[in-house]
């Protein structure tokens, strides 16, 4: 079962997020923050999906950098509702709003790839 990594500080959208992969299969794990993030990279994940703009230091595109350096070869999603950003190292950037399911297919698709 893949292990996914889940960034997003909006409450609603990072709950509705992670109870759906979990459901699916994803083994997911939801921290608010690009920082909090950071705090539990040396955990093992398989995949990572994150926002851009959050609180705190570390924004999405900043965090795609940290992922990359980290873990090469590993799938990274980029979700913003305001745009893509330019120099993030995310495989895809989705944008705000997206279908549950249209994510999953990403996610699914990517981690095939890996």
């Amino acid at each position: 079962m893949p292990t996914t990594l889940l960034v997003e500080d909006e409450e609603t959208l990072g709950a509705m997020l992670k109870k759906f992969l979990d459901r699916t299969g994803m083994n997911c794990t939801w921290v608010k923050s690009g920082d909090e993030a950071v705090k539990i990279l040396d955990d093992e994940f398989d995949m990572f999906i994150t926002d851009t703009v959050m609180p705190g230091k570390v924004r999405g595109d900043e965090l795609t950098r940290i992922i990359r350096a980290k873990f090469p070869d590993a799938p990274i999603i980029l979700m913003s509702g305001t745009g893509e950003i330019p120099g993030h190292q995310a495989d895809v950037f989705v944008a705000k709003p997206f279908l549950p399911m249209d994510l999953l297919g990403l996610a699914e698709r990517l981690l095939q790839q890996s």
